[in-house]
């Protein structure tokens, strides 16, 4: 064993090549069995076989909490992971972004209990609302009468409240409805990691117990489910909403589960927490519209289009489902997403997902931010656009224990940053530095805790674009303790 390590750079160098004349051999969506057999050449030539591959090299089990399926495959199979990188490259990114969505989760081992094109029905008010109080008792107030009739905009808007009252009870059901004296503490931790401003990386870890003990407990495929679902009734709902005029349908309601708004096309400030905010348009902006950090809360965001400023401190941020179920829509413009910690995309014991159809974006944070999950799945979706993203630890695709984090971006000339204000505080490293390097752990990452938690799932993917990454320590396509990173690039030159 000692012999191979020794060869492995070595390996490594004759795999990359050999993966390198595979592709060269065909322009279209080569099969992985091109590369299986070089591969097995290439170790051949060495006087090696396939189980030089195999991790890890302990004859019993080890770190197997929070495990996921594919990390297990993976380490046991790794010319799989050629196969699944293409899979993932090539999975139609055109369709309908719930069903793209749910695909892709599929490929990463999530299962996903729900059809491509699942049948939305708009009930009338009497059943939405009743579906409201079952899930709380707390006061409300009379629906708007322009909710009311049988239109295309007020059936839409009551697909939307059905929906996201569902997606509530589906939290609870998949969470095992942890009790309060669980979540108290996991409360507290992430208050103060909301509210961490400096350069320790400490805070931003996770690295409370109780998040192991009650995350064992979720099922991972149900949240999945309830996230696309809730995706899927919005993209339903959206052709109605766009064509909706501004005196027929803007209203407020406050509800059992909390305030619905539906604003104009003006240039809008919004603020605070938001059960369902629809924008029918105009260069909005938006200061802390995030639910509280409590169990259950479900918070959906529609900006029907201009160039908006989405800003948060001291909350979670856009898309970020924290101990809930959060989705942030935004069909057009050139927006810029700026804030602290957890935002966007991120799901931390629930489910998170901001979708940008449009625009050349902005997006700046600081850790845990931009497609982020752990003990849960976090996503941030862009389709177009050349587009910024900035941040410091943890973020870009990152996976937690037990959770899978994903950034995507369809098209466009873009640059990834994450660098620059975690200085790395481990003293044999910083002997070998020639300056001061900084952590990054970015830009398709997945981070166990040694050595009991193994890691999740970070997926960077990038579908095409002249596109610019930078990092420092730990980042782009990588894992530490049983964890899977990923960074995928479709074309372009990088």
């Amino acid at each position: 064993e000692t012999d191979n390590m020794q060869n492995l750079p070595l390996i490594l160098l004759i795999a990359s090549a050999c993966l390198l004349q595979g592709c060269s051999k065909q322009e279209t969506a080569p099969d992985a069995t091109v590369f299986e057999p070089e591969l097995l050449e290439a170790l051949g030539i060495l006087g090696l076989g396939r189980g030089v591959l195999i991790q890890p090299k302990v004859p019993y089990p080890v770190s197997q909490k929070a495990r996921l399926e594919l990390v297990d495959k993976a380490m046991t199979d790794l010319p799989v992971m050629v196969n699944l990188s293409r899979g993932l490259l090539d999975e139609n990114s055109e369709e309908a972004a719930g069903i793209y969505t749910g695909r892709l989760l599929g490929l990463l081992g999530v299962n996903i209990s729900l059809p491509d094109n699942p049948v939305f029905t708009a009930n009338p008010m009497d059943v939405v609302s009743g579906q409201l109080h079952n899930s709380t008792s707390a006061p409300a107030t009379a629906p708007p009468e322009s909710w009311l009739p049988e239109n295309a905009p007020a059936m839409a808007l009551r697909v939307l409240i059905h929906e996201a009252a569902l997606s509530r009870q589906i939290w609870i059901q998949a969470s095992s409805n942890p009790s309060g004296e669980e979540l108290h503490p996991i409360q507290e931790h992430i208050a103060n990691t909301l509210t961490s401003y400096g350069n320790i990386p400490a805070p931003h870890r996770l690295l409370l117990d109780n998040y192991h003990t009650t995350g064992a407990r979720q099922d991972l495929g149900k949240l999945a489910s309830g996230l696309v679902r809730l995706l899927a009734a919005a993209e339903h709902s959206l052709p109605a909403l766009q064509q909706a005029t501004a005196d027929s349908i803007i209203a407020e309601w406050m509800t059992p589960m909390g305030k619905i708004k539906v604003s104009g096309t003006g240039d809008d400030t919004h603020t605070g927490e938001f059960f369902l905010l629809i924008d029918l348009g105009g260069n909005d902006t938006y200061y802390n519209v995030a639910r509280a950090v409590e169990p259950g809360n479900t918070s959906v965001i529609i900006d029907l289009g201009g160039d908006d400023i989405v800003e948060w401190k001291g909350t979670q941020g856009p898309g970020s489902g924290l101990l809930g179920t959060n989705l942030w829509i935004d069909m057009r413009g050139n927006d810029h997403y700026r804030g602290d910690n957890m935002g966007p995309g991120a799901g931390l014991l629930g489910t998170g997902l901001l979708w940008d159809a449009e625009g050349n974006d902005i997006y700046d944070a600081r850790t845990l931010a931009q497609g982020v999950g752990q003990y849960g799945i976090g996503i941030l979706l862009d389709d177009s656009g050349n587009d910024q993203y900035r941040a410091a630890l943890n973020s870009q695709g990152y996976g937690g224990p037990g959770g899978i984090g994903i950034l995507i971006d369809q098209a466009g000339n873009d640059q990834y940053i994450c660098e620059g204000v975690f200085p790395d505080p481990v003293k044999k490293r910083i002997a070998r530095h020639r300056s001061i390097r900084y952590l990054s752990l970015c830009q398709g990452y997945g981070f166990g805790l040694r050595p009991e938690i193994s890691g999740g799932i970070g997926l960077l993917l990038d579908h095409q674009g002249d596109d610019n990454y930078t990092s420092d320590i730990f980042a782009q396509g990588a894992a530490y303790w049983f964890g899977l990173g990923m960074l995928l690039d479709g074309a372009g030159n990088d």
